[in-house]
C-alpha cells in the first residue's frame, strides 16, 4: 500500500462530538485516497469501532502503532505531545478545534511544523493569543460527508417538526426557551444529544424527518447539508436562522460560539422561526454541499501534508506532558478572563444611590409554565451615567424571589439571566427572564429584580425602583 503514513491523535473516540466525527471522516477519506491513516486515542469506543471496521488501525497505546508515521496530525494538545516524543522522525501538525477549550491550547514547539484553525475564532487564538506566526497557520473549515448526509426532499411551506440537535442541551440551559417558543406556534419539538440521554449514532437517518433544526457548529453543518432550516442556538446564546445571504460569513466562525450573539429567550427564537423560508434553506444546503463537502477537506489536508514533508525536519525536544497539563489549565483560566474582557467592558460595583435610580417596569409573563419554567419579559431603564452589564468584577444579572401570599420567602436565589445586551447610559433594554417554578404548587408573589453579584439586590436598596411584583398561581 502506498501513500503517506499519517497518525491522527484524538483525546477520545467513545462518543460523538465534533472532533471525534472529524477524526472519523478524515481517516476514512484519507484511506479512500490511498493514504495510510492510523489513529491513537487514549479513550476508544463507538467511533473508534466504526473506524476500525473499515480496516484502519486504532490503538490506545502508542507502542501499538503498527507503522512509524511520517506525519502526526494532532487534534488536542495532550495527545500530540507524547506522540511526537514517541516518533521523533515524524513531522507534526496541530489542529485547533476550539476558541476556548483547554485541550485546544496549541503546543508551542518546533516539532509542530504547521498549525490549522478550523475557523476564524481558532485563527485568533493561534495568531493573536499565542503568537503563532501567521505563515505557519492555515484555515481549513470543517466539512460534512455529503454522501452520508444525503439531501432531503424540499421543505414544506410551513414547518411541521423541529429538532434540537446538540450534545450540550439540557433543561437547565437553553432547552426551556426553545420549548416555550415552539409551544406558542404549536410546533412539535424533539431533542437528541448526549446530555438528554438520547445520543444518535447515525443522525443522517434522523435529520430528514425534521424541517427546523436548532444546532451549532458540527451539528448545524450536518443539518444544513441535509436541507433542514437551521437556527444557530446553544448554551452560549441564539444566532440567526442561517440564510443564503449569511451562510458564507457564518462559515468563517464555524456556525459556532461567536455567531450566538443574542440572549436565549422565547421571543428571540420566535423571531428567527418567523424567518423560515423553504426555498432559501435549499440554497443554503446547496452551498454547504458544494463548499463544505468532505472531499474538499481531504484534498486540503493532503496538500498541507506535502507542504510539511517538504520542510526541514525539526529535532527540538518535547517537554514532559505533566508540565503541559499544568500549563494548559492555567492558560485556559486566563483565556476565559480575556474573552470576557474582549466582549464586555469592565463592570465595577455601583453605589447604592446610583443603583436605586435604575428602573424595572412592564414585567409580564411572556410564556406560560412549561416543564417547570415560565418566562417573564420586562423593561430595564438606565438613567445613570454608568454602563450596565454582566462583565467582571461586579456582574449585574436579572433574577427574582418567590414569596407566598403571607409575605414569606419561598425562593430567594432565583435563576440568573445575564444583562445581555448591556445598557448604555440613558438607555433602556427589554429582557426575558427564565423563571423556575417554586417547590410546591400554590398562589405566589413573584418579584423580578436585579442583582449585582456579591454586592446588592436592587430591590433591597433604599428608594429602589428596579423591581416588579407579579401575582401568580402555579
Amino acid at each position: 500500500m502506498s501513500g503517506r503514513r499519517i497518525l491522527i491523535t484524538n483525546d477520545m473516540l467513545n462518543t460523538r462530538f465534533g472532533a471525534e466525527v472529524v477524526t472519523r471522516d478524515l481517516a476514512l477519506g484519507l484511506a479512500a485516497m490511498g493514504q495510510q491513516p492510523m489513529i491513537y486515542t487514549p479513550r476508544p469506543g463507538t467511533v473508534s469501532d466504526e473506524i476500525r471496521s473499515h480496516g484502519i488501525p486504532v490503538v490506545h497505546r502508542l507502542e501499538d502503532v503498527p507503522l512509524p508515521p511520517e506525519i502526526i496530525h494532532g487534534n488536542q494538545h495532550l495527545e500530540i505531545i507524547p506522540a511526537l516524543t514517541a516518533f521523533p522522525e515524524a513531522r507534526g501538525i496541530f489542529v485547533c478545534h476550539a476558541g476556548l477549550a483547554w485541550p485546544a491550547v496549541p503546543p508551542l514547539s518546533d516539532r509542530i511544523q504547521h498549525y490549522v484553525a478550523v475557523d476564524h475564532f481558532c485563527l485568533e487564538r493561534l495568531v493573536a493569543d499565542y503568537a503563532v506566526p501567521a505563515q505557519k497557520v492555515t484555515v481549513i473549515f470543517n466539512s460534512v460527508d455529503t454522501v452520508r448526509f444525503e439531501q432531503r426532499p424540499p421543505l414544506p411551506e410551513r414547518p411541521r417538526r423541529a429538532l434540537v440537535f446538540s450534545n450540550y442541551a439540557t433543561d437547565h440551559n437553553f432547552l426551556p426557551a426553545i420549548r416555550a417558543a415552539c409551544q406558542q406556534i404549536d410546533l412539535p419539538l424533539d431533542v437528541i444529544g448526549t446530555r438528554v440521554g438520547n445520543l444518535v449514532d447515525h443522525p443522517e437517518n434522523v435529520l430528514p424527518s425534521y424541517d427546523i433544526v436548532f444546532a451549532k457548529a458540527r451539528c448545524a453543518l450536518e443539518a444544513m447539508a441535509v436541507g433542514n432550516a437551521v437556527i444557530l442556538c446553544d448554551e452560549f446564546g441564539v444566532g440567526p436562522m442561517v440564510s443564503s445571504a449569511e451562510v458564507r460569513a457564518l462559515q468563517n466562525w464555524n456556525f459556532g460560539m461567536r455567531t450566538l450573539k443574542l440572549p436565549i429567550a422565547p421571543a428571540r427564537i420566535l423571531s428567527e422561526l418567523d424567518r423560515y423560508d423553504p426555498a432559501d434553506a435549499r440554497r443554503v444546503s446547496d452551498y454547504i454541499r458544494s463548499h463544505a463537502a468532505a472531499r474538499r477537506l481531504i484534498q486540503e489536508y493532503l496538500s498541507l501534508y506535502e507542504k510539511v514533508m517538504a520542510l526541514p525536519r525539526s529535532t527540538g525536544a518535547i517537554e514532559d506532558a505533566s508540565y503541559h497539563q499544568a500549563m494548559l489549565e492555567r492558560m485556559t483560566s486566563f483565556e476565559f478572563e480575556l474573552f470576557d474582557w474582549r466582549n464586555a467592558p469592565r463592570m465595577d460595583p455601583l453605589s447604592a444611590a446610583t443603583a436605586a435610580q435604575i428602573a424595572l417596569t412592564d414585567a409580564k409573563v411572556s410564556a406560560p409554565m412549561l416543564n417547570g419554567y415560565l418566562w417573564v419579559r420586562c423593561l430595564v431603564t438606565n438613567p445613570t451615567s454608568e454602563r450596565l452589564g454582566c462583565s467582571r468584577p461586579a456582574r449585574i444579572h436579572l433574577s427574582y424571589h418567590w414569596f407566598d401570599l403571607r409575605g414569606n420567602i419561598t425562593v430567594f436565589e432565583g435563576v440568573r439571566t445575564p444583562l445581555v445586551p448591556s445598557i448604555e447610559p440613558g438607555g433602556s433594554q427589554t429582557y426575558e427572564l427564565k423563571i423556575a417554578a417554586p417547590p410546591e404548587p400554590g398562589e405566589y408573589r413573584l418579584r423580578v429584580t436585579l442583582v449585582q453579584e456579591s454586592f446588592a439586590w436592587f430591590d433591597e436598596l433604599p428608594n429602589a425602583c428596579a423591581f416588579a411584583d407579579i401575582f401568580l398561581e402555579v
